[in-house]
């Protein structure tokens, strides 16, 4: 049951899932064969990345491309084998560094109005006993 479950979800994933579909399986993946020019940018991006994820899926595509197995790669940094492969696949495509970025995503509105920020400035000029506030303790006035 859990296998057809799993299968269907690759099938579901498009082009990139087909050849997730076939690592599922056991199948290899290709490998990869990064010129000095890739690698020294991947290194570079790894050296300058200070985004832990980001950090983790570059390194990802230079282990593997150091001849790591994928299996290896997902124990070391702690995430599943599927996420290894799609990392390496989104790189493949485009031999590009960004690649390997989060995309952006609409996540929860901001709390802060237009309004809020026109208050911050001179809110912040102000002592914290002009506002009220004496200690850790609010005075009421």
């Amino acid at each position: 049951m859990r296998t057809k479950q799993v299968a269907k979800s690759f099938v579901t994933l498009g082009s990139r899932g087909e050849s997730l579909a076939r690592a599922a399986e056991g199948v290899s993946m290709k490998a990869l064969h990064l010129s000095s020019r890739e690698r020294c940018r991947l290194e570079k991006q790894l050296k300058s990345s200070r985004d832990a994820r980001l950090y983790r899926r570059t390194l990802a595509v230079l282990e593997y491309d150091r001849g790591q197995s994928v299996t290896e790669i997902s124990h070391t940094l702690r995430v599943s084998r599927p996420s290894i492969y799609r990392w390496i696949e989104r790189y493949r495509e485009s031999s590009d560094p960004e690649s390997l970025l989060d995309e952006d995503r609409s996540g929860r509105p901001p709390a802060w109005t237009e309004e809020c920020l026109a208050w911050l400035p001179s809110l912040l000029r102000r002592s914290p006993a002009e506002l009220g506030y004496y200690g850790c303790r609010l005075v009421s006035t």
